[in-house]
């Protein structure tokens, strides 16, 4: 009898609850002899008499082979009846047991009740910033399901279900390649189930990783479908998780006043709790489109209200994404310091892959126009590895550009400018016109420091690159001119402000150095009606002291 008590023991974990025991064993009455005579033995001993009476084995090779004495089918028995026990039990608090109740279905082989608790253990992991642990439920979950052979049309309907809630995951790890590859083999199963509200999360979900892949047109398409059947049936979850996405994606393609719009509603439908839209997510998307835009009044007030919520709650994701937003509203006012303040302290918060990634690349943004180069060019390659390894050329082409901006800056001109040339040629092909003007920008301020004769000046710098001045320096004016006037056409088309005013500042410049004054002072006082009406202070203030120093 005593065996039989240390067996059950062994099963339900190195440390077991005096209840859970005695609900499962036949002879309550003599359990507690047994305890007596198990502890005289120094097998096990009480680790807490506190609500509930708790033991411990006493090490845990002992605990596991008693375990593995026993019969598989014995094991699975007691697992499945302790599952049950458990479950009833602690009825009224059973989110605490989640991970517990999962292990003993699981190992019960009671696959219904294994895969309900595993995905409710993945949302609790998810809630508690674990995002691997969460991905690593969600996988047992779905290979549990993948198993069941008897109901066909509910084992679908179920892994639907799943990877609806899964991919939300494979995103936040920086996973995009890997959701699109699972999401692929069972897109025609999930189109097949006739439930119009799960094929419009489906679409929504696979969507966004296209978009992390660059597949912009691609990912316009099916967030797009996703809006219309979470229209159609009246689903304000699918219409909310459509439009947060579709926000991103709207503004990468330059399509601004769309990606507010979406930005804004789905914002508003994280209000109502049938949206099931969590606040952050529905942040992000607007974060994206009002800094594309050069909303920057409307970012910064975005930033302090998820911050002042995020330490309400206590809650790192909505502190991190809160920084980034302060940080990229500072970097469109032109104050790079406090905007690189802001980032740093937004990469130190964050803790899901995917937001250190941008946080660490929007960093490296702002390090390049506040010449701190080596800096940039530190954080941008991690971010490039990042990238390269998990296929998210969603940051990785924006990377290559800025590091070759860096580069071309500090000094290596031939590889800065080809890395540039690489990224521009993705975002032609991809049709990435926010990210098109930005190149624009950079090639042209690159080809106005050589026309205002600013950079190093040393032999070394100078042998090390005679043959990028002897190519670029005869020819630097113009293109200059040509870079930055296909800015301002690209800018103004898409109605990216911040751009806008850059490009129109850099043609002053350049004008200035040409000592086409007329034409400077046209471009300059564009670029100030500009910064003035978005609040861009400090490149206010740079445009000024262009304009004074004409007179």
């Amino acid at each position: 009898m005593q065996s039989v008590y240390c067996k059950k023991s062994s099963v339900i974990g190195r440390v077991f609850h005096y209840d859970i025991l005695k609900r499962i064993t036949v002879n309550e009455d003599q359990i507690d002899k047994w305890l007596e005579q198990l502890e005289s033995l120094d097998l096990i001993r009480t680790r807490s008499r506190h609500q509930y009476i708790e033991y411990v084995f006493k090490h845990a090779l002992t605990q596991e082979a008693v375990y593995n004495g026993l019969l598989k089918k014995e094991r699975q028995k007691i697992h499945e009846l302790i599952g049950l026990v458990m479950e009833k039990r602690f009825h009224h608090r059973l989110p605490e047991f989640y991970e517990t109740l999962a292990y003993h279905f699981k190992q019960g082989k009671l696959a219904n009740k294994a895969v309900e608790y595993l995905m409710n253990s993945a949302k609790k992991s998810f809630s508690r910033f674990a995002v691997g642990e969460s991905h690593q439920y969600y996988k047992d979950a779905f290979e549990l399901l993948s198993q069941n052979l008897t109901d066909k049309k509910l084992r679908d309907s179920q892994i639907i279900d799943l990877l609806n809630e899964w991919g939300l995951v494979f995103i936040w790890r920086g996973a995009p390649a890997e959701l699109i590859d699972i999401f692929r083999i069972y897109e025609e199963i999930a189109e097949s189930l006739e439930d119009e509200e799960k094929l419009g999360m489906f679409y929504s979900e696979l969507g966004i990783a296209l978009c992390h892949r660059e597949q912009f047109e691609d990912s316009y398409e099916y967030q797009y479908k996703s809006l219309k059947l979470g229209q159609k049936v009246k689903s304000l979850k699918v219409v909310g998780h459509a439009c947060y996405r579709l926000a991103v994606v709207c503004a990468n393609l330059g399509r601004l006043d769309e990606a507010v719009k979406y930005g804004e509603q789905a914002f508003h439908l994280s209000e109502d709790p049938n949206a099931e839209l969590p606040f952050t997510r529905s942040a992000w998307g607007l974060i994206n489109a009002y800094w594309y835009r050069g909303d920057i009044k409307n970012l910064s007030e975005l930033g302090e209200k998820l911050l002042r919520q995020g330490r309400k709650i206590s809650d790192v994701r909505h502190i991190a994404m809160a920084e980034m937003a302060l940080g990229l509203s500072l970097f469109c006012r032109g104050n790079y310091e406090s905007a690189i303040r802001n980032l740093k302290s937004a990469l130190k918060t964050s803790i899901d892959p995917l937001l250190i990634q941008f946080s660490t690349i929007f960093l490296g943004y702002v390090y390049i126009p506040d010449k701190q180069y080596k800096e940039a060019l530190n954080v941008l390659e991690k971010v490039m590895r990042f990238s390269e390894m998990h296929s998210i050329e969603f940051l990785g082409t924006p990377s290559l550009a800025f590091r070759g901006c860096a580069l071309a800056a500090s000094g290596s001109l031939d590889k800065g400018l080809k890395f540039i040339g690489k990224a521009m040629a993705v975002w032609e092909k991809t049709n990435r016109r926010y990210g098109i003007a930005v190149g624009h920008i950079m090639y042209g301020q690159l080809y106005l420091r050589i026309v205002e004769g600013e950079g190093p000046k040393s032999i070394a710098f100078i042998i090390k690159n005679i043959r990028s001045i002897v190519r670029l320096v005869p020819g630097a004016a113009r293109k200059a001119e040509e870079h930055l006037s296909m800015a301002t056409k690209i800018s103004g088309e898409i109605g990216a402000r911040v751009l806008l005013g850059q490009a129109h500042l850099g043609l002053g410049c350049l004008y200035r150095a040409k000592k086409r004054t007329e034409k400077a002072r046209e471009s300059i006082l564009e670029a100030i009606s500009i910064f003035e009406k978005i609040e861009a202070n400090g490149y206010l203030k740079q445009s000024e002291e262009v304009l004074n120093s004409l007179i």
